[in-house]
């Protein structure tokens, strides 16, 4: 049988380092998202809550917006997104420019069920990106003038720097760093000190974290330049307005690069589900319950999910019913049914007791 898995280093990370479970902030963000409203009108509202849901399918997948919306399959669904939701808020967010001045938003934040988000992806074939994800450290670096600085510096860019934080789980999924130590060198990082880079991204990972190194250059009235990911082959050039759409534009970026890393597949078909394990403690757990699912004749595929102290999930293909894969999964005398959760057309739980 075919396993398509998370490399097994950053499983054992998953694994044993303690703490990596969401943070209050994710676990109350990440099936959120929030868009921008001109007024707080009946039809501006459902318009808002349907956009919102669209940007965190798109988020929770991995998938550009523009993507998700164009799936046939999910196309009632998104029509009718603002009876999905199950909370919604107004509120103002304070946006502040170069300038130093301070602009208003009206915003709408609304949350959607867990259960509702794993129906559309499946529904619609697309990926889930869980929330178990690396933080970004996002480091950004201006060339003006012939000096290279970092740009949080300046008091304006380190309020626009401070809102990227605050809202990362709600806009991307997952946290960004933006202070910058004082021993790392901007102008080694600018000149692309191989060496340099090379020490810091052993530094990163070992730490379960990505570095985005953001160089930026005024153009007239507009900002571009590059970003990319320590490690990775590929960069990107971007050019914009101001540094807020810069800097959103590089997370972006950031993001789908990283979902094609992390993000598996859900199929929407009846031979496709997520187990969920608990009581997966070690990875002499995590071993065994792999090796266990492919060993089930039935089962095509087995794509790991997310893998955190305590639980373990999966993506399952498989050839018959949900029936009859649960009752072979409870043949295994480690295996028994979960009392915590009710199983679903698109989900089993199950705890693990150990060897």
């Amino acid at each position: 049988m075919m396993t398509l898995m998370l490399q097994r280093p950053w499983i054992l990370l998953f694994l044993l380092v303690f703490g990596l479970a969401c943070n209050t902030q994710a676990a109350n963000d990440f099936y959120a998202s929030s868009v921008v409203v001109s007024d707080r009108e009946t039809e501006t509202f459902r318009k808002g809550l349907r956009e919102a849901l669209v940007q965190m399918l798109s988020k929770v997948s991995g998938v550009p917006a523009d993507i998700v919306q164009l799936r046939p399959s999910l196309a009632q669904d998104l029509a009718q997104g603002d009876k999905l939701a199950s909370q919604f808020a107004y509120y103002t967010k304070k946006v502040v420019n170069e300038q130093g001045e301070e602009l208003s938003e009206l915003r709408i934040k609304a949350n959607f069920p867990e259960t509702q988000v794993m129906r559309l992806l499946q529904k619609g074939g697309l990926s889930f990106w869980s929330p178990e994800r690396p933080a970004i450290k996002a480091w950004f670096i201006q060339h003006d003038q012939g000096s290279v600085a970092w740009l949080n510096q300046d008091g304006a860019y380190h309020n626009l720097l401070q809102s990227l934080r605050v809202n990362a789980v709600l806009s991307w999924g997952f946290e960004v760093l933006t202070d910058v130590p004082n021993t790392i060198s901007a102008p080694r990082l600018w000149q692309q000190d191989a060496r340099y880079l090379q020490a810091i991204l052993q530094e990163a990972q070992a730490a379960n974290q990505f570095v985005l190194l953001a160089r930026v250059e005024p153009q007239g009235n507009q900002l571009q330049g590059t970003v990319s990911l320590l490690g990775a082959s590929t960069s990107h050039t971007i050019v914009a307005d101001d540094f807020y759409q810069w800097s959103q534009q590089a997370l972006d970026w950031a993001s789908l690069e990283l979902a094609q890393r992390y993000a598996v597949q859900l199929l929407a078909s009846d031979s496709e589900i997520v187990l969920s394990f608990s009581g997966v403690n070690s990875y002499a757990d995590y071993e065994a319950i792999i090796a266990y699912v492919e060993s089930i004749d039935i089962v095509k595929h087995v794509h790991v999910i997310s893998a955190e102290v305590g639980q373990l999930q999966l993506a399952v293909s498989f050839q018959t019913a949900n029936q009859q894969l649960h009752k072979r999964l409870l043949e295994n005398a480690h295996i028994s049914p979960s009392l915590l959760h009710e199983n679903s057309l698109y989900q089993l739980y199950f705890h693990w007791s150990g060897n």
